[in-house]
C-alpha cells in the first residue's frame, strides 16, 4: 500500500477533503490509508445512515465514536426512504451526494473521497454493457470527476476488494459488512455474486483488463468530445426556448457511419435522458427525404425537421387557442410572454425578454386570437392592395412552426390588422 499512501499525500496534503464513510471494508480501509498518510488534519468524516437495517444504528454510532476518539470532525446524514416504490437505489445515491457536496461547500473542501474499488469497476462496467448506453458511460467509474467545481476522487480503483479486506484484518481494522450486499434483489449484487467470480477463474488479471478498458474508453471519449465541442461552437444555434443545426452540417459529420453523429446527438440531447431506440429514431428523421417532420419525444422535447435545420424546442409541439376581446385601456398579459398595454389611440406590444418592442395604432374594442386556417392580412405593393394567406407567408420566411403554432393576431371589424411579433410590411 506504499504507492496509494505516497499517491494520497501527493494528492491531498495541501487540501481538506471530505471521506465518504459507510463502515465497510473498503471506506474503513481508505480511512485507516488517510490517516497513515499524516492527512488526518485535512480529512472530514461524512457518513450516510440509510435507516434500513438493524446495524445501522450500530454502523454509525463506530464512526462517530471512532472521529471522536481521533479527533476528526464527523457529519452524519439519516435517510428515509424505505417505503419508497421508486428506485431504492438510484435515490440513495442521489441524496448521498447532495449530502457530500454539501458539506464539502460548507467545510470549503476541495475534494471528496470514495472507497469504490476495483469490483465496483467490474460491476458497473458489466451493467452499462447490459443496457444500452453511451460511450462514455461504458467507461464505468473514473478515477477522478467533478461535481459543482469539486472533485470526486476516488483513489481504490486498482484494489480488489479482497486486497482491502485483507487489508483490514491485518491492520485490526474494524469494519461491518452490509449483508444486502449478498442477496439476489439488485443487479449489482448477481454480478457481484455470480459473473465477477466466474471471470477471476478465466483471468486473475481481470482487474487491470477492467482498468485498461475503462481507460481505453475514457481516452477515446475525449477524442469524441473535441468533435462535439467543434459541432456545438461553430454549427450549433441556441436560443431561449429551443436550438437548431443545419441537416446538411450534421449529415457531414461523417460520411461513412452513423456512429459518431449519434454520439453527438446523444451529448446535444444529454439533459432529456433518452434511450439509444429514442437516439436512433431522431436520426433516422435527419435522414430521411421528409422534408417536414414534427415529433414530440417526450413532455418536455419535440424534434422539429424543416427549412433544412433540425429544430430541439423545449416543450411538447401543441397549438395554443386564445381569444381576448380588448375593450378597456389596461395592460393585458398574453400566452408566450407577451404583453400589450391599452392606451385611448394606440397599443404597446412587447415581449418580457425585451426583444419585441412596438406601438400599433388601433381603437378600441379590438380583438387577438389564435392563428386559423384561411386567416389573411391586407398588404400593399406598389400602390395595389391585395389580401395574402399568412400561413403562406410565414412559410415564404421560413418561421419555424413552434414559432407558427403560438401566433396571436390582432382582429379590428373581422380583418386581421397585426400578427403579434412578426413585421409584415
Amino acid at each position: 500500500m506504499e504507492k496509494l499512501i505516497n499517491e494520497l499525500k501527493n494528492t491531498l496534503m495541501n487540501n481538506k477533503f471530505i471521506l465518504a464513510c459507510s463502515t465497510g471494508s473498503d471506506s474503513m480501509a481508505l480511512f485507516n490509508l488517510c490517516i497513515q498518510s499524516n492527512l488526518k488534519n485535512n480529512m472530514i468524516v461524512c457518513h450516510v445512515n440509510h435507516c434500513l437495517r438493524e446495524e445501522s444504528i450500530q454502523e454509525e454510532e463506530y464512526i462517530t465514536n471512532l472521529c471522536k476518539e481521533l479527533n476528526i470532525k464527523c457529519y452524519v446524514k439519516k435517510l428515509n426512504i424505505n417505503n419508497t416504490k421508486e428506485n431504492i437505489e438510484q435515490i440513495a445515491r442521489d441524496k448521498r451526494y447532495e449530502f457530500f457536496i454539501s458539506t464539502a461547500k460548507l467545510e470549503d473542501c476541495h475534494y471528496i473521497l470514495t472507497a469504490h474499488q476495483a469490483d465496483d469497476q467490474i460491476e458497473t462496467i458489466i451493467m452499462r454493457l447490459l443496457k444500452s448506453s453511451s460511450l462514455r458511460s461504458y467507461a464505468g467509474i473514473e478515477k477522478e470527476s467533478k461535481r459543482e467545481d469539486i472533485i470526486i476522487y476516488r483513489p481504490l480503483l486498482e484494489y480488489s476488494k479482497e486486497t482491502l479486506r485483507t487489508y483490514c484484518i491485518n491492520n485490526n481494522i474494524k469494519y461491518y459488512d452490509d449483508i444486502t450486499n449478498f442477496e439476489d434483489d439488485h443487479l449489482r449484487n448477481r454480478i457481484r455474486k455470480y459473473i465477477t467470480p466466474y471471470l477471476l477463474k478465466e483471468n486473475n488479471n481481470i482487474y487491470n483488463s477492467f482498468n485498461y478498458f475503462s481507460e481505453t474508453i475514457i481516452q477515446a471519449d475525449k477524442l469524441l468530445e473535441k468533435q462535439i465541442k467543434s459541432f456545438v461552437n461553430n454549427k450549433y444555434i441556441i436560443e431561449d426556448n429551443y436550438s437548431k443545426f443545419k441537416i446538411e452540417d450534421y449529415l457531414n459529420i461523417d460520411n461513412t457511419s452513423n456512429w459518431l453523429r449519434k454520439q453527438i446527438l446523444f451529448r446535444l440531447l444529454k439533459p432529456y435522458n433518452l434511450s439509444v431506440k429514442q437516439i436512433d429514431e431522431i436520426d433516422n428523421i435527419i435522414e430521411s427525404n421528409n422534408q417536414k417532420v414534427i415529433n414530440n419525444i417526450s413532455n418536455y422535447l419535440c424534434i422539429i425537421k424543416e427549412y433544412g435545420y433540425i429544430y430541439i424546442y423545449k416543450e411538447t409541439y401543441k397549438e395554443i387557442e386564445y381569444y381576448q376581446e380588448i375593450k378597456e385601456n389596461d395592460i393585458y398579459y398574453l400566452p408566450n410572454n407577451y404583453e400589450i398595454c391599452v392606451n385611448d389611440t394606440e397599443s404597446q406590444i412587447k415581449s418580457k425578454n425585451k426583444k419585441i418592442c412596438y406601438n400599433i395604432n388601433i381603437s378600441k374594442p379590438f380583438i387577438i386570437r389564435s392563428k386559423k386556417a384561411g386567416d389573411v392580412i391586407e398588404r400593399n405593393n406598389k400602390n395595389n392592395k391585395y389580401n395574402q394567406k399568412i400561413s403562406n407567408y410565414l412559410t415564404t420566411k421560413k418561421i419555424p412552426s413552434f414559432i407558427k403554432k403560438d401566433i396571436l393576431l390582432i382582429e379590428k371589424d373581422n380583418k386581421v390588422v397585426d400578427v403579434i411579433g412578426i413585421f409584415i410590411k
